[in-house]
């Protein structure tokens, strides 16, 4: 089981990446810390519905290095919580609010997160390996 303390921090971590990413801020190696954190069997199911597979995420991110200038571009996390624990995952809830140049998006996300091995360290923190991820639209 993962802890709510480690689910916070490790989602804190992961969308501070993105901020820094997409602003040009994080180098290959941060990149590569998110590479890590993506289980093999990764899949994300986007807000509009799109079912992406590990590879087609890291194309997407990287793809997205640089698209925002500094500081116009912004993610708050809140209400953290689990939604439910098993002995080895732990399925996770939380609010994203993304604020950018053409205005603000909030999505409510499920995230099965589970104890990675060493190679999966955000920084920060325990191994956590990303399983599977779930964003629904909450409106703006």
């Amino acid at each position: 089981m993962v802890s709510i303390e480690t689910c916070r921090r490790d989602i804190r971590a992961l969308h501070a990446f993105f901020v820094d990413w997409y602003a040009d801020k994080a180098d290959r190696e941060a990149f590569g810390d998110f590479e890590r954190a993506l289980g093999e069997g990764f899949e994300m199911i986007t807000p509009d519905g799109e079912r992406l597979d590990r590879e087609a995420v890291l194309a997407m991110v990287a793809d997205g290095r640089g698209r925002y200038d500094p500081g116009e571009f912004d993610i708050e996390i809140r209400d953290v919580s689990v939604v439910a624990s098993f002995e080895d995952r732990t399925l996770t809830r939380y609010e994203e609010i993304q604020t950018g140049p053409t205005g603000r998006e909030i999505r409510i996300s499920t995230v099965l997160l589970a104890p990675g091995p060493e190679r999966s360290v955000l920084p920060g923190g325990q191994p956590i390996e990303w399983q599977y991820l779930q964003e629904t639209w909450l409106g703006g």
